[in-house]
């Protein structure tokens, strides 16, 4: 009896160690199991560098308008230099006052130039004569109205303005040549129109008209 108890016990026991052994197996094998991974392993050779951790991107709003805004100030002083180069300059222009004798010795060179006096036409020679002399009288020495006077007016306001008997009786003279040529129908020759103007230029420039 005895002897049966001592064989169960050694049945038992290494019953026992074969269960020990094969859990403390199972347990190394279990450890000894790499660990899953989650990204895949690189090829022989690859290398990561410079692994940087996910990071938001947020939109540059501001530095978009920024350049927007130097790009509009860019076109608009583009625009503004564009217009000042092709701007004319305005330069001022002087006013050359004349004084009435002037006016009138211009009056005569361009009687001269023109065809009417190339033509020897005494009837439009008369008129520009003849308002040359009112026009001047008018402008010189405050003498009628002007060119528009008739030789009567003219004359009569002449008479009242205190000048010179010699450059009334002159002036009287030229009128009445003029009107009988216009209005009379007298044939002028080309030596009439040269006294004409040559004594027209005389009155012009004489200085004392006034007594």
């Amino acid at each position: 009896m005895k002897l049966l108890n001592n064989m169960t016990k050694e049945t038992l026991q290494q019953k026992g160690n074969r269960v020990a052994g094969f859990a403390a197996s199972a347990t190394v094998a279990v450890a000894s199991q790499p660990a899953p991974t989650a990204l895949p392993a690189l090829p022989p050779g690859e290398e990561i560098y410079d692994l940087m951790p996910a990071h938001s991107v947020g939109l540059p709003i501001l530095h978009i308008l920024g350049q927007a805004l130097l790009v509009v100030t860019v076109f608009w002083l583009l625009w503004l230099f564009y217009r000042w180069l092709t701007t004319p300059v305005q330069r001022p222009r002087r006013k050359l006052e004349l004084s009435p004798q002037q006016m009138a010795l211009r009056a005569i060179a361009r009687l001269e130039r023109s065809p009417v006096w190339q033509q020897r036409q005494m009837k439009e020679i008369c008129e520009s004569v003849a308002a040359i002399l009112k026009t001047y009288a008018h402008d010189a020495w405050a003498i009628g109205i002007g060119a528009a006077a008739t030789t009567d007016e003219f004359l009569e306001s002449f008479r009242h303005h205190g000048m010179t008997s010699s450059v009334f009786a002159r002036s009287r003279d030229l009128l009445n040549d003029c009107d009988q040529i216009k209005f009379a129908g007298i044939e002028g020759d080309p030596d009439l129109a040269a006294g004409m103007l040559n004594e027209l230029k005389q009155l012009v420039t004489q200085e004392g008209w006034k007594q």
